[in-house]
């Protein structure tokens, strides 16, 4: 009887990839297919992929490894599809520790000694496979992912990128569980600000005091400060000190000088240690402080998040900017959905998804989630944190237009921001209502504005129907950047869309806000010129263009109020407009 593909100990006999993948569902495993490779090329034709051979197939997949299933009938009608797709074999009950490359042989030695278990030889490196059934966050280790619960990885015999193919060389037969001992060792130490690690009697007063003056030190007074501490109060401490106390704690720190004790109010500049300002991408995005991206709902807020994660996690250029520092990014996102949007946009820029880190879960940013955030970041360091859009992530007793409660919310990221050294960029929504300045169009308190160290903002392009510009609105560090103009294009085949930069634009951020205003204004006095002027059975188009003409407004002005309307036009020489 010849031995299972997947169970085969050395060289596997010859195998198709559906038939692999049919053999992978008999022992109990659901697959998922992924783009496969020709020519050294991701069959997902674009450009600079940057996970090739590696993503799901949308079309087929949209959920990715969500929709992964143990149907073959359904496996079959994929391959014959697709029927270079790499396999997907997704990690539920298993942990599958990847080794990539000379650092992930480096970082295995680090790691506590692994029993044999079954092994796959991959591009670069190769996988280790175990039973696993502990959810639980592991460490993370250069050069090693360790993948377990609702993740997947590319099976065997998929192919890689460089041109060899994903190979047993202990097959599944021979795959155990891992000791408990060994799992505790791959488990990362609680930090001291978890909730497991409460202050006991003795320490309650120093760790208030500590807290309070940290935050003192960002300018906070005597009643955001005792806010503060009734919450750290409360979470921490077992047991909480009487509020009485906490008050006392907080008026006490408060009688310092926000940047020092009252007796050194005053210093010498020749003791002062000069430092340059840090830039994630120079002028645009301040490292160790917070950014505002602003812009009107669907002017392609995201997909300029998406493009600036892939900036981040590859090192290719934002628009026309290089950034400076390279690494993971974190995304807590309130409106789009990771499986059917995040996702497809992040690949469809070329980010490295192996990089990106998100909130499953949406919840305020409390001083327990902030908590949480920093225990991310401390296990998974990150030079970018993105926040869309901000106000979705206030607590429900702030207000955004109250000055005091936007202070007291931004101030935590603010210490996030600086304790990391990373860059924290706050999204958020355009006001309808019109003003001379871009600054004051956001929704919400001006300390949004006021508090962060740059600002962009989005707009439609006055000049060009289908596009787009970004501007630098304020940069307190630096000369501004100049504005750029982008536009969202579809990807054939595919519901995704995806942003391509367009080159420079000469509009600056209160010329596109003063532009929008009067667009605005006029498209609405379009919208009702229509109305008026396009009877029950019709008008032929060439007649509308004219009367709109003398009237003063331009085509792409009318083009966007007949979208507005959703007006129907016929076809031929002397073709109809139709209000819908």
């Amino acid at each position: 009887m010849v031995k299972s593909f997947i169970k085969k100990k050395r060289k596997a006999r010859s195998t198709t990839l559906v038939s692999a993948a049919c053999e992978y569902v008999k022992e109990g495993f659901k697959i998922l297919p992924l783009f496969g490779i020709e020519n050294g090329e991701c069959l997902c034709r674009i450009d600079a992929c940057s996970s090739p051979g590696k993503h799901p197939i949308g079309t087929l997949v949209p959920n990715g490894e969500k929709d992964a299933t143990d149907d073959i009938k359904i496996i079959r009608k994929w391959w014959k599809k697709h029927p270079k797709a790499n396999i997907g074999l997704t990690t539920t009950g298993l942990l599958v520790v990847d080794v990539d490359g000379k650092p992930g042989l480096a970082s295995l030695k680090k790691l506590p000694n692994l029993p044999k278990t079954a092994k796959v030889k991959t591009g670069r490196g190769f996988h280790l496979y175990y039973r696993f059934g502990d959810l639980t966050k592991l460490n993370k280790y250069e050069g090693i992912d360790l993948k377990t619960g609702k993740g997947y990885v590319v099976a065997a015999p998929s192919q890689h990128a460089s041109g060899k193919k994903y190979k047993f060389v202990n097959g599944l037969d021979k795959m155990v569980s891992l000791p408990q001992h060994i799992i505790d060792q791959l488990k990362p130490k609680p930090v001291v600000l978890s909730k497991s690690k409460k202050i006991r009697k003795g320490g309650r007063n120093n760790a208030l005091a500590s807290f309070a003056g940290m935050v003192r030190s960002l300018g906070l007074n005597e009643g955001q400060i005792a806010e503060l501490l009734y919450k750290y109060n409360e979470l921490l401490c077992s047991p909480p000190l009487d509020e009485d106390e906490v008050a006392r704690v907080a008026k006490s720190i408060a009688r310092y000088d926000a940047r020092g004790d009252d007796d050194e109010l005053f210093a010498n500049m020749s003791e002062v240690e000069a430092k340059e300002i840090e830039f994630l991408i120079d002028p645009l995005i301040v490292l160790g402080g917070m950014t505002l991206l602003e812009g009107d709902p669907a002017g392609g807020k995201s997909f300029i998040t998406m493009d600036l994660v892939a900036s981040i996690t590859t090192g290719k250029k934002f628009g026309i900017y290089k950034p400076l520092v390279t690494g993971h990014v974190l995304i807590l996102s309130a409106e789009d959905d990771p499986e059917t949007i995040l996702i497809n946009r992040l690949v469809a820029q070329g980010a490295d998804v192996s990089k990106v880190r998100y909130m499953r879960n949406l919840r305020s940013l409390d001083f327990e989630t902030i908590n949480k955030m920093r225990e991310e970041l401390i296990a998974y360091p990150a030079k970018l944190v993105i926040i869309d859009p901000v106000i979705a992530f206030m607590p429900g007793e702030s207000d955004m237009n109250d000055a005091n409660k936007v202070r007291q919310f931004l101030m935590p990221l603010q210490l996030l921001a600086k304790e990391f050294n990373l860059a924290i960029l706050l999204v958020r929504h355009l006001r309808k209502a019109g003003t001379d300045s871009a600054k004051y169009r956001g929704l919400g308190s001006i300390d949004f504005i006021a508090t962060v160290r740059s600002s962009l903002v989005v707009y439609e392009d006055p000049d060009e129907l289908n596009l787009k510009v970004m501007a630098h609105d304020k940069a307190s560090y630096s000369l501004k950047g100049v504005s750029l103009k982008y536009s969202i294009d579809p990807i054939e085949g595919t519901r995704n869309a995806k942003l391509t930069w367009q080159g420079e634009s000469d509009f600056s951020a209160d010329e596109l806000n003063q532009q929008s205003t009067k667009k605005t204004t006029q498209i609405d006095k379009a919208v009702e010129f229509l109305k008026q002027t396009i009877p029950d059975d019709g008008m032929e188009a060439n007649l509308v263009w004219a009367q709109s003409k003398d009237r003063g407004f331009s085509a792409s002005t009318i083009n966007r109020a007949k979208s507005q309307l959703k007006i129907r036009s016929t076809k031929g020489p002397s073709s109809k407009w139709f209000l819908s």
